[in-house]
């Protein structure tokens, strides 16, 4: 694996050893442009929207969202990394951070509609993988939604078969490689799309989906105050109070959601979906 001072020594030639590889099909970079172009167009198809970039590298990806004027965050360890990607993408928010270390305190209060990383997760295993797209999921808005793009493989048979195609002097056995059947059991709404033969796209994301039809009636209310404090009620009782950045993000989401969405969003502010306190509260 490399260091925070390889990446810096890797930077200036990373795209173009990028090239190389991906122009011969060749592992790892096979599929590089389709996978992210899977992700932008997945992106694109929302007008607006804040993103997070986990390892955003030289910014190929997030140059061309931020081009098309979206609102960019980034997290890579790579100072060189982070001094490439501020030229080119002068108002993003970019952190310096190991994100092997979790979430940077600069996260913990925003929210996202889309959390990207491409070829950079590869650097924790299977655990670890687990545990942070668990933390990145509480990141995400309603309806958001995690897209990781990746040397990555649908089943344990493919990811071993191209390790044996490409002779273990090419095979870097310190990167852990995301396998989909071994990972989806960990996720209640998770897709995969293989894209060639050593790289796809994961999708990911914390849908609240009400199955028992609960919220059918107006169970939740809101009131917004002047200084933009969010009172939350049940049944006409009030259980939940947001405020500071917590209640403009809730503002936000509610701004344009219909009448079911803006019920699930408030469920979930109150803890009822998490908690299932719902289950026993009759109409």
């Amino acid at each position: 694996m490399l260091d925070n001072k390889g990446f810096d020594l890797w930077s200036d030639d990373y795209d173009k050893s990028v090239n190389l590889s991906e122009q011969d099909n060749d592992y790892p970079f096979a599929g590089y442009r389709d996978v992210l172009n899977t992700i932008y167009n997945q992106i694109r198809v929302k007008n607006e929207a804040k993103i997070l970039d986990i390892g955003f590298g030289t910014g190929v990806l997030t140059k061309r969202l931020y081009d098309d004027g979206y609102e960019i965050w980034g997290i890579d360890f790579s100072e060189k990394m982070i001094e490439i990607s501020r030229e080119k993408m002068p108002e993003a928010k970019l952190i310096q951070y190991d994100f092997s270390k979790g979430i940077p305190d600069e996260l913990v209060d925003e929210n996202f509609d889309f959390i990207i990383s491409t070829y950079a997760l590869h650097h924790l295993n299977e655990t670890e993988k687990v545990k942070f797209l668990t933390k990145l999921l509480d990141l995400l808005n309603n309806k958001g939604m995690i897209l990781i793009g990746d040397v990555a493989f649908e089943t344990r048979k493919m990811h071993d078969k191209c390790k044996s195609d490409c002779g273990e002097d090419n095979w870097d056995d310190e990167e852990f490689y995301l396998v989909f059947d071994e990972i989806e059991k960990s996720f209640k709404e998770v897709e995969f799309t293989q894209i060639s033969h050593c790289a796809g796209v994961l999708r990911l994301s914390n849908k609240i989906v009400d199955k028992r039809n609960i919220l059918d009636d107006e169970v939740f209310t809101y009131k917004i105050t002047k200084d933009k404090k969010v009172f939350i009620s049940w049944r006409g009782k009030q259980v939940t109070t947001l405020s500071g950045k917590k209640g403009e993000e809730f503002i936000r989401k509610i701004e344009d959601a219909d009448f079911l969405e803006k019920q699930l969003i408030m469920a979930k502010e109150t803890g009822n979906f998490k908690r299932g306190n719902e289950k026993g509260r009759g109409k």
